[in-house]
């Protein structure tokens, strides 16, 4: 595999365990504000939910019935992951199967965040960021450009520029006066220099120790950034509450990874060959080349949309020796010929893939498994998995698994839309399924208003509107069409539609103002609203009954649970969340 595609290969891996994985912080789990059945919900779980989406502020003056909201569901989700357990979905082995997927894939990412991410990311700037995370300042500043090819005579210039400005404005210059005369910054510039309220990670990091330092209304000295030479004034400072940095850690982290994706795969390749060596990766070139040459290319075929090549008799031309002879090895395994066939097959549990490219080819895919295997294999020797928030990780993966397995059983495959019933529903809400009224439209577009005048007095005065659109229609989309905008709705195209529901068949209207363009319009034709046929209407009808039956049954289930499950909220608990919050502990 080359540099791009394995750079290509830890980005795309990566992303996709930042975006799955909410890290849970360690600590006390706190009182109970629910029990459902034999198992609680603490105030520790209900803070962490409710702030998931929420920030602390809003968490803070929530009301006990916003609070009761949250929870409410969260039980909904307890009930049914509980009832799913019960009825044995977690030990069917295809969950069981695809569990171990996703225990590979955490161990994967342990592995990045333990030997790879830290390279370019580590855990003191993370922390850093969090620190600051619920300070903005609002500031002004002056920004003195120089070029990038200046001399270093142009920026000791620049810099006593620099000081001699600051020295001004402690001496009661006027700040905007200043900003007017030597800023480069065009935007801020028309604002006195005022770039509003920024946050620790907007600034530029040479500068943002020195930023955050200053007291309200303090002139910083000359900071050298990547612009050039800016001079900054601290107005307001906002303090406000900051989530624990057991959760807002990995939203940092994730924003970080997305700044520094090239430095990571440059890592990550540095740490592959690394594993390479460790593992004793050996590849037999000579074996890859005969597979490549005896690969057979049989007429492909499509795969609904897809068109794949039939992998499954590429291999015909090899003898039954020639498919045990070694293609990789490691320190745990030996891949064959015969295991890349396996690998490669279309079956109804393979992925449809791309021909394989020669030997280039085949020894991408077989990178691309190695990679994955070998990192697995490195994070359970060390049992890296065996961290708290890894195994929060896990049972909340796996709740959420049999939450959708349980609700498709128990709800979706027993709600059933037919034809019967889906007629029957649209007889009662006939009223709901109608086609609006519409109006056909003829519309002329002009760039000014003395032309559009003279459009409609032309129209007006009987001259074909036609023959007007072909020679004054500016309206790109219709310039062609001679103006014609068919049959609109009341809501479309702003006032034109307004206008022309107002008006009868054949009059002409305008000119319409529509931002810096009129219009000058003609009614063609007017279509009443009309009640739609069941065949129009099918498709909505059956959505809205299929929604109303999952209602009425998720309704009815829970009930069920309830009963099976009883349900106990602890308001006094449920009030105290928040009470105790604290954020300054990492």
């Amino acid at each position: 595999m080359n540099r791009l595609k394995k750079g290509l290969f830890f980005q795309s891996v990566l992303l996709a365990a930042v975006l799955a994985i909410v890290l849970a912080g360690c600590g006390k789990s706190g009182k109970p504000v629910a029990r459902v059945g034999n198992s609680s919900i603490t105030q520790r779980q209900f803070e962490e939910t409710f702030i998931k989406q929420r920030s602390i502020v809003a968490a803070q003056h929530a009301t006990l019935e916003q609070k009761k909201n949250v929870l409410n569901g969260m039980i909904k989700h307890r009930l049914q992951v509980l009832e799913a357990r019960a009825e044995g979905l977690d030990q069917k082995p295809e969950f069981i199967k695809k569990k171990k997927g996703f225990i590979d894939q955490t161990i994967f990412w342990a592995v990045m965040e333990a030997d790879v991410i830290p390279q370019v990311i580590p855990e003191s700037q993370i922390k850093t960021i969090w620190e600051h995370s619920n300070i903005d300042v609002k500031i002004r500043h002056i920004l003195l450009k120089y070029s990038a090819k200046a001399t270093q005579k142009e920026k000791d210039s620049t810099l006593a520029l620099a000081r001699d400005i600051v020295k001004r404005i402690r001496s009661g210059e006027d700040f905007s006066k200043l900003v007017e005369k030597y800023s480069g910054d065009l935007q801020s510039k028309k604002f006195g220099g005022n770039k509003g309220y920024v946050k620790w990670d907007q600034l530029d990091p040479q500068i943002r120790n020195k930023v955050f330092a200053l007291k309200r209304y303090e002139i910083s000295e000359p900071l050298q950034t990547h612009e050039g030479i800016e001079i900054i004034q601290v107005l307001e400072r906002r303090i406000f509450p900051r989530k624990p940095y057991s959760i807002a850690r990995s939203e940092i982290l994730d924003g970080l990874m997305r700044q520094h994706t090239r430095e990571l795969n440059r890592a990550y390749l540095n740490y592959w060959k690394h594993l390479q060596k460790k593992y004793k990766v050996v590849w037999f070139n000579r074996n890859i080349k005969l597979l490549a040459d005896s690969l057979y290319f049989p007429r492909g075929h499509r795969v609904g949309k897809q068109f794949v090549p039939d992998t499954s008799s590429q291999f015909k031309k090899l003898s039954p020796k020639q498919m045990k002879l070694p293609l990789v090895k490691y320190t745990e395994k030996t891949y064959t010929i015969n295991d890349f066939a396996n690998m490669v097959s279309i079956g109804p549990h393979h992925r449809p893939r791309k021909p394989i490219r020669g030997a280039k080819g085949i020894r991408d895919i077989l990178s691309n498994k190695l990679q994955r295997e070998i990192i697995v294999v490195e994070g359970k020797r060390r049992h890296l998995i065996g961290k708290p928030r890894y195994q929060k990780q896990i049972r909340d993966w796996v709740d959420s698994q049999l939450y959708q397995a349980i609700r498709s059983k128990e709800i979706l495959k027993k709600v059933v839309v037919n034809d019967s019933l889906a007629k029957i529903y649209y007889r009662e809400h006939a009223g709901l399924y109608k086609i609006p009224p519409k109006v056909k439209v003829q519309a002329i577009m002009v760039k000014n208003k003395q032309l559009a005048d003279k459009v409609y007095r032309l129209a007006v005065r009987g001259a074909n509107f036609s023959g007007l659109a072909e020679k004054y229609n500016q309206m790109v989309i219709t310039k062609k069409k001679k103006g014609m905008l068919g049959y609109i709705s009341h809501n479309s195209y702003g006032l034109i539609g307004t206008e022309a529901f107002r008006a009868k068949v054949g009059e002409i209207r305008g000119p319409i103002v529509m931002g810096k363009n009129y219009y000058v319009i003609k009614i063609l034709g007017k279509k009443p609203e009309r009640q739609k046929t069941f065949n129009e209407a099918r498709f909505d009808v059956e959505r809205d009954l299929r929604s109303r039956l999952i209602k009425q049954r998720e309704k009815e289930w829970m009930q069920e649970l309830r009963q099976k499950m009883p349900v106990v909220i602890f308001e006094k608990n449920l009030e105290n969340t928040f009470k105790e919050y604290t954020t300054d502990e990492i």
